[in-house]
């Protein structure tokens, strides 16, 4: 059995819709969909603000009905029980990165929709969270949202907090200095580990801990949540692989051989646009054996979620009080914003 059988197998398994436990849920940005980001520029303050986040398209499919949105915290970030007013508003849009406004009005445009109507929540307290997955607060919307196309758009008003603690949030970062590019790992699988970079105008995937001379297929995609009506990941234990899954939906492939050390990598040549930026998700699959005869004989990676490019994807405005028309911080030169988590 050839590693390019496996995808028939595969198919197999997701008829029966076999989702891992915790399947990842859908992050804006993409990027960060099942893996912390991992910088700590944004958090939660206790007074009233306006805080505001863009999205391109590339982020969210078209026709997706949005039914919450999440918070999700900085990985093992925790908070106190709190009480203030939110309101949330959600907006298609057809700006760029160089047509932000620091005018939260102007970029919401003309049509904007309120998600979640002004009023007092009352926050429980949060244990430290170190699921990616897990929001420290979901939104449910007063009536789902459905995303046409282009951009998105997210505001949050929130009132003075009955609380002083300050919530960190997980922070997506793209400088516009070093490498500009960002690669995160997602859970892990029954196989090894694979690891993103970029430098000299390639971008790499490297495997490691694999068997020696195995053979290995990299995976390409821009898709890790759905596809085709089908949750990812994809548990592979009904195809006699315990503990696997499939993560992406595969648009290329790659198909390589572990050395003595049981490494595998693929570098591609890829120069990094000016004003845009590209998410791709990468996953190997590999035997565990010379010659894989049958499903056993295969174990995948984790997932690589690698954001090319630091203008173009996401950006972030600030304001206080939570009825401030303009922004004191951002629009920004460079990806950057919360992490938001949509289901």
């Amino acid at each position: 059995m050839s590693l390019r059988l496996l995808p028939i197998l595969v198919a197999t398994a997701a008829l029966s819709n076999a989702a891992v436990d915790a399947q990842a849920v859908r992050a804006l940005p993409r990027a960060a969909t099942d893996a912390y980001a991992g910088a700590s520029t944004f958090s939660i303050p206790p007074l009233a603000f306006r805080a505001q986040y863009w999205f391109s398209a590339e982020n969210l499919p078209g026709n997706l009905p949005i039914h919450q949105l999440g918070l999700r915290l900085s990985n093992g970030g925790q908070a106190p029980a709190l009480t203030r007013d939110i309101e949330i508003v959600v907006a298609d849009s057809t700006l760029t990165a160089g047509t932000i406004s620091s005018s939260f009005a102007a970029n919401l445009g003309a049509s904007p929709t309120t998600f979640f109507a002004r009023r007092s929540v009352n926050f429980t307290a949060v244990s430290p969270i170190t699921d990616p997955n897990l929001a420290g607060a979901w939104f449910p919307g007063d009536a789902p949202f459905v995303h046409g196309s282009g951009g998105f758009v997210v505001e949050f008003r929130a009132g003075q907090a009955n609380n002083a603690t300050v919530v960190p949030n997980d922070s997506f970062v793209v400088p516009a200095t070093g490498s500009r590019t960002l690669h995160l790992q997602g859970r892990a699988s029954c196989g090894g580990a694979l690891r993103g970079s970029y430098s000299g105008g390639s971008v790499t995937w490297a495997a490691s801990g694999l068997p020696a001379g195995v053979p290995v297929t990299l995976n390409l995609g821009v898709e890790n949540v759905s596809f085709g009506g089908l949750d990812l990941p994809v548990d592979l234990a009904g195809i006699g692989l315990p503990g696997c899954h499939l993560g992406i939906a595969s648009i290329a492939s790659a198909n390589l051989v572990s050395d003595s050390a049981g490494q595998a990598s693929l570098s591609l040549p890829f120069t990094l646009g000016a004003s845009t930026s590209l998410t791709l998700s990468a996953q190997a699959v590999h035997g565990r054996v010379a010659n894989p005869q049958q499903p056993s004989d295969f174990a995948t990676t984790n997932v690589v979620n690698s954001a090319l490019g630091s203008v173009g994807l996401c950006n972030a405005l600030f304001a206080t009080p939570d009825n401030a028309p303009t922004a004191q911080q951002g629009p920004f030169n460079d990806n950057r914003s919360i992490v938001i988590l949509v289901r």
